[in-house]
């Protein structure tokens, strides 16, 4: 059978279309899988303050992803072996950190400080994170959609913002 040469380019062009679709597929799913189930509400309930963990929040731009090192703080015991606890050992073990997934992450072009909304801002965690104290699952998307419209929207609320459309404010 020939091939006219309108044929060919349907054939390309469905073609093309199949690799488009399946990469926007594949792109749209931005769940990712954490290599360990951490328990947020564990934690709190243990009365584990934020900042053992996330011990840059209050000072840096970033709150900081903890370390194995400061895993295993808490869950170097082996009398009460979990999986998961079992894990972190491992990690600990073999001299490795544990290579959590990042979540949230802002764009190259937008500045944005963890120790200014949280300190100056007085902005709780579950305001951009979600229901944090309660959550029994590790994150594995954005609860929270972190665009532009979501930022203004808080932004427009805050007295102390003269002006909270100014690029220049989080757009460097």
């Amino acid at each position: 059978m020939k091939l006219t040469k309108s044929k060919s380019w349907i054939i390309l062009f469905i073609g093309l279309l199949l690799i488009v679709v399946s990469v926007t597929v594949i792109a749209r799913n931005d769940e990712v899988k954490q290599p360990i189930a951490f328990n947020h509400k564990k934690h709190v309930d243990n009365n584990v303050p934020c900042n053992f963990c996330h011990r840059l929040y209050e000072t840096t731009r970033a709150a900081g992803i903890p370390s194995v090192k400061v895993c295993i703080t808490c869950h170097e015991d082996v009398l009460y072996v979990t999986p998961e606890k079992a894990k972190i050992q491992t990690y600990y073990r073999e001299g490795k950190d544990i290579p959590w997934r990042r979540i949230y992450q802002a764009p190259d072009h937008v500045f944005f400080s963890h120790r200014l909304h949280i300190q100056k801002g007085q902005v709780e965690c579950k305001q951009c994170h979600g229901e944090v104290k309660t959550r029994i699952t590790p994150f594995t998307q954005q609860t929270v959609p972190l665009k532009m419209k979501y930022c203004i929207s808080c932004h427009e609320g805050v007295e102390s913002i003269d002006n909270p459309y100014e690029c220049i404010r989080c757009h460097h």
